[in-house]
């Protein structure tokens, strides 16, 4: 089964009575809604609540045919990892719905992934035990989750040696993220806001970012850089120096 046409198919049916734009950006917030909230217990109650008013849009139905999407997204991951969210919006052809917004394509994702793994990377994870990758205009998460993929053809185990900090302004494409992420078992925090004005609207743990204790290791990690920048004396630290062992992945 082509899980990916299936989704496009029940989207396109939900569309003969709703706006399809408007489908596919309900289907995405109630679905990432339903992963926070099975293990984001501060944010919980509000979110649920915006689950529940973005629900009543649709019928009991309706919200059957979205849960089925939620399936077909789950097994779809099961089987391989692509970005498939990213494709399913451009095979529904609602990209100029949203001011023209593209993704870049997977295969694209996996060639630009393959230049980041190398011994260095061994050599960062066997030093600190895993590395920190972030990107600040993640889109539908394409690059992070094909920079994951190529960590585990490398035989690295990303669930538990890769952190990713994602960042978009959309919150569409949070969604998306976040959805991807959480399904292919990546700790990572994906944040609504904006990389170069460095306002934030909301945050988005992955189900193993919050099992994994990894708000414990970040801080740590942040508290041992503090030290050493105190240690050298510096007032500012510049903006080339990143933190060691963070990947900067750019889409």
């Amino acid at each position: 089964m082509d899980h990916k046409k299936e989704i496009v198919k029940i989207m396109r049916g939900l569309g003969h009575q709703h706006d399809l734009y408007r489908v596919f950006s309900d289907s995405m917030e109630m679905i990432a809604l339903s992963i926070s909230n099975r293990v984001d217990r501060e944010q919980c109650e509000a979110r649920e609540a915006q689950y529940l008013n973005v629900a009543k849009r649709y019928t009991r139905e309706e919200l059957t045919q979205i849960a089925h999407i939620y399936s077909h997204l789950v097994t779809a991951f099961e089987i391989s990892t692509s970005d498939y969210l990213g494709e399913i919006f451009m095979d529904l052809e609602i990209s100029n719905s949203d001011r023209g917004q593209f993704f870049t394509p997977y295969s694209l994702s996996v060639v630009m992934a393959q230049t980041q793994i190398d011994d260095e990377l061994a050599e960062m994870i066997a030093e600190r035990g895993y590395i920190t990758v972030n990107d600040p205009a993640v889109g539908a998460g394409c690059t992070i989750l094909a920079f994951a993929d190529v960590m585990r053809r490398h035989g690295h185990n990303f669930q538990q040696q890769c952190h990713a900090t994602a960042t978009d302004v959309d919150i569409k494409a949070v969604h998306m993220a976040y959805i991807q992420m959480s399904l292919i078992g990546l700790p990572a925090i994906v944040i609504h806001g904006n990389t170069l004005t460095l306002k934030e609207y909301g945050r988005w743990y992955t189900p193993f970012h919050v099992l994994g204790g990894w708000g414990m290791k970040l801080r740590r990690k942040a508290r041992a850089r503090e030290s050493e920048v105190a240690l050298d004396g510096l007032a500012n630290t510049p903006r080339e120096a990143m933190p060691e062992g963070q990947i900067e992945l750019f889409a």
